[in-house]
């Protein structure tokens, strides 16, 4: 938050908190897929060899947290960024309904 609130146009300030949290979202799920890796690597030596990845109960799913991750990261670089940039670059003399129509 502390690098959003550094780097913000001083027009921006108590304005634009739509694209503000897109942007806290995406720096969080950036660092979320880049943590994953030592998860993932802790959860595989989470049980002994003799004991498959499947039948572990201390093992988290983390092939659907992969999938989550990705599927995530994905909406949000190809849906969400992109609306928020239409919305932000929007006249902001209409009304909310003006700019999405």
């Amino acid at each position: 938050i502390y690098i959003l609130v550094n780097f913000q146009h001083p027009e921006d300030r108590n304005q634009a908190w739509f694209p503000k949290v897109i942007v806290i979202l995406g720096l969080t799920l950036s660092e979320l897929s880049i943590l994953m890796l030592p998860l993932d690597v802790g959860n595989r030596a989470a049980c002994s060899q003799e004991v498959s990845l499947s039948n572990c109960n201390l093992a988290l799913p983390m092939r659907e947290l992969w999938y989550t991750v990705y599927l995530l990261l994905s909406l949000l670089v190809f849906i969400v960024i992109p609306l928020t940039i239409f919305y932000y670059e929007a006249d902001s003399d209409k009304s909310l309904l003006g700019r999405w129509c």
